[in-house]
């Protein structure tokens, strides 16, 4: 992991050292690409955050073990973007959980301001998509970093594999790109919506299709329809996005010429939002970027519908049981060394910077 670059916001923070996740130096070295969450995931089927939903044996969420699996795998730090509404409670909640020991920084996105002077309409409820979020990191991120989501389990081999992915180019606009694969990624309570991956012979990425609907037809095929309303069968097998992406800081101008674009063509409908697949997918065909697909090592689980949780509950236990994640997070995280009470330093940066 030593060739990438280092964390989010570590200059932020107070060093300090201790025993962290893996027995590792707490906090660990500063010499990895930093890890993004989108902090609020909500389930497609309620409505409902599923991101802070307890599904560990002593209350973690699924946010809780993305912050574990990345700092287990040597990345440096975590930046969590939030909205206004939220972010007091969330950092207040993971400084309570975890002490002052586990390196977090936090982002807002909101609905404003916008460039080139654009105004969100009066209407709009939610941010501007997963694009204008990773747009959010451009403070927070001088090297490669990953984007992820925070409502989803994807395993600490993918993040080492982006990591040293990233290492190769830092600098370049060559991204990278977790593929897992579609049959494992099903829910048993309804259809799922998935990217599903067209790649080249050399694994770099074509483009990217949505497929709406997607489960298990009578006949055991897996069938879902594509977003003019066609009938799509995908071959078990096939790789597909699931939100983890790698990137260098060649990725923000680009996003930016995107987002500006989106906004001239869609800034005044209320619900439309600026994806960040869509625009990788244009930045690909445009020829602006590359994107490589690494097949992942681990399963993807997380909870599309609230009735996944008892699900992904017993894939934790499991995993608990087989020594792969500790019993308690809070005990793992927090340096034994370290005063318990909750750190008060650092701000929630504004958007955008002066």
């Amino acid at each position: 992991l030593g060739g990438c670059f280092l964390c989010i916001c570590a200059w932020s923070l107070s060093p300090r050292r201790g025993r962290g996740p893996g027995g590792a130096v707490f906090p660990p070295q500063f010499n990895s690409p930093p890890r993004s969450f989108r902090a609020a995931g909500f389930s497609a089927g309620s409505g409902a955050p599923t991101s802070g939903a307890p599904v560990g044996p002593a209350g973690e969420s699924l946010l809780d073990y993305a912050v574990y699996a990345a700092l287990a795998s040597g990345v440096g730090s975590v930046g969590l973007v939030v909205r206004r509404v939220t972010a007091n409670d969330l950092r207040r909640r993971f400084e309570t959980r975890f002490g002052r020991g586990v390196p977090v920084s936090y982002v807002r996105q909101e609905l404003w301001p916008l460039p080139g002077g654009h105004q969100s309409p009066s209407e709009r409820m939610k941010p501007w998509g997963t694009g204008h979020a990773a747009l959010r990191l451009v403070e927070l991120a001088p090297g490669p970093f990953a984007v992820a989501n925070g409502d989803d389990f994807y395993g600490r081999s993918s993040y080492s594999l982006l990591a040293a992915s990233l290492a190769a180019e830092p600098e370049a606009p060559i991204f990278h790109l977790i593929g897992f694969q579609l049959d494992t990624t099903l829910s048993e309570h309804g259809g799922v919506s998935r990217a599903v991956c067209e790649m080249d012979q050399d694994g770099r990425l074509v483009g990217l299709e949505e497929v709406l609907g997607i489960e298990t037809s009578e006949e055991g095929a897996l069938l879902g329809r594509t977003v003019d309303g066609k009938r799509r069968i995908v071959q078990p097998d096939a790789l597909v996005s699931m939100g983890l992406w790698g990137f260098t800081p060649a990725v923000f101008p680009l996003l930016e010429t995107r987002f500006a674009r989106f906004l001239e063509q869609h800034g005044e409908d209320p619900k439309r939002e600026f994806l960040l697949s869509d625009a990788i997918g244009d930045m690909v065909r445009s020829g602006d970027a590359e994107v490589y697909v690494h097949r992942a090592e681990e399963p993807w689980f997380g909870m599309t519908f609230r009735e996944d949780r008892d699900r992904v509950a017993a894939h934790i236990a499991e995993l608990v049981e087989q020594g792969e994640y500790p019993e308690s997070l809070r005990h793992a995280m927090r340096p034994p060394d370290l005063p318990s009470e909750a750190p008060t330093e650092g701000e929630i940066s504004e958007y955008p910077p002066e």
